[in-house]
């Protein structure tokens, strides 16, 4: 069997070692932040009708590798929780790392283990498992972007698998053009993940190997990554980098941009980094938010933000602290604050409106209950829409147009007026 060029060179003596380490110092796990879950769970939704590209993707790196799902052998983590749990707390995007142990018990395994898998490690089919579980429990109006990394050459039953035990949530390659003749890649410039809801479907697989393989059910199966119709792998290199944000809305604005924190708990099986290296920070965050940064593939996203890392709430440009909060239970409109944050207010106070023009973010000058703002939009502005930002670039862009329009607060066209706590884009009501 050929072994890919991404596996570790990392001994069994050396996950030996690993292994008595994390068994002494591991620390408890801690529970995911509602108020800041549902407040992903609500930003989620606002990108759904725009391409991959502009969408927003909270991630894990090396999901899988999980102290709370597999403490017995995952003794350096990537992750606190389970995959479950990390897709409760607002991960939609997982990376599993798919490989082999040979002859187990008499039936060929894929499982998950970064390079060579030396038995012992979850199965690829439990980690898929997860994703289902979650899905049934409520979950079908999420979208969840699969990667993986392949270090076997079984992509045959790689495929089998995938269509086992995803079943009907699988959107496969073949609906982008794939088939048993032909490599598809994402087209994330114009598939959204309304588009994959539409078609019944809630997963997207993406393989980032070089290779087209031969295998014509994984080609219909899986997406090609990389070179492959846009989807690239860390279009820029780190944080510090002065050009990120002009690379991510100008030359990557038909691609897809991802920054990946490898860091593990205590850097013993990831070359030395552990969470002092990690590169997506409290600090560098929010300007990743408002550069449009499409895949944020972090460390220990524990949904608590315990010990420094990442909780739900530092993945937000929408929605203010608490918000929304239905304040005397009339508040079902939504307002974009002076600081650019969301907050649900009574729809009957006086606002001017955001209207997109073209492309383009436009502040009204007239300012009315929020009802008015079709109207407004379109008689100040003909040809443009009330609307309500995107994601963390585009609501940075409507930022300066009210600066620019000497407007600190200014009506959103988002409402929950149907449904309390059921937030929608654009003015249609019951």
């Amino acid at each position: 069997m050929t072994i890919k060029k991404q596996m570790i060179k990392l001994s069994l003596y050396g996950r030996l070692v690993i292994l008595m380490v994390g068994l002494f110092l591991v620390p408890g796990v801690k529970s995911t932040t509602t108020q800041g879950v549902i407040q992903l769970s609500l930003q989620e939704q606002l990108d759904k009708d725009v391409p991959f590209n502009h969408s927003q993707w909270v991630g894990t790196h090396n999901s899988y590798n999980a102290r709370e799902w597999d403490s017995a052998y995952w003794a350096d983590p990537n992750q606190d929780i389970s995959i479950f749990d990390q897709l409760n707390s607002g991960v939609r995007e997982l990376t599993l790392d798919v490989g082999d142990y040979g002859t187990f018990f008499g039936e060929n395994q894929l499982r998950l283990c970064h390079g060579v898998c030396f038995g012992g490690e979850k199965k690829f089919r439990r980690g898929l498992e997860s994703i289902v579980r979650w899905l049934e429990e409520g979950n079908v109006q999420s979208v969840i972007l699969l990667k993986l990394e392949i270090n076997s050459d079984h992509y045959g039953q790689i495929a089998s698998q995938l269509r086992a035990e995803l079943g009907s949530y699988l959107y496969e390659a073949s609906l982008s053009g794939g088939g048993s003749n032909r490599c598809a890649g994402l087209p994330v410039d114009s598939l959204s993940k309304q588009n994959v809801l539409d078609s019944g479907k809630n997963i997207v697989v993406v393989n980032t190997d070089l290779i087209c393989p031969q295998s014509g059910s994984f080609r219909s199966v899986v997406h090609l990554g990389l070179q492959y119709q846009g989807f690239h792998k860390d279009k820029f290199s780190k944080p510090t980098d002065p050009n990120t944000c002009e690379l991510m809305t100008t030359s990557a604005s038909k691609q897809m941009t991802r920054l990946h924190d490898p860091s593990t708990l205590y850097g013993i099986g990831s070359g030395g980094k552990g969470p002092q290296d990690k590169e997506i920070t409290e600090s560098n965050v929010k300007n990743y938010l408002s550069c449009g940064l499409n895949i944020f593939e972090m460390f220990w996203f524990n949904g608590d933000g315990s010990a420094g890392h990442l909780e739900p709430e530092d993945l937000l440009w929408s929605w203010e602290g608490t918000e929304p909060n239905n304040w005397n239970g009339n508040e079902h409109c939504a307002i974009s604050k002076a600081n650019g944050r969301f907050n649900d207010v009574v729809c009957s106070k006086s606002y001017r409106f955001a209207c997109r023009d073209e492309g383009d973010w436009k502040i009204t000058a007239a300012d009315a209950d929020w009802s008015q703002g079709e109207v407004a939009c379109k008689y100040e502005y003909p040809g443009s829409v009330f609307d309500v930002p995107f994601n963390g670039y585009d609501n940075a862009r409507l930022m300066s147009a009210k600066i620019g329009a000497g407007a600190s607060t200014v009506w959103l066209a988002y409402h929950d007026l149907n449904q309390e706590g059921l937030w929608q884009k654009g003015v249609n009501k019951q």
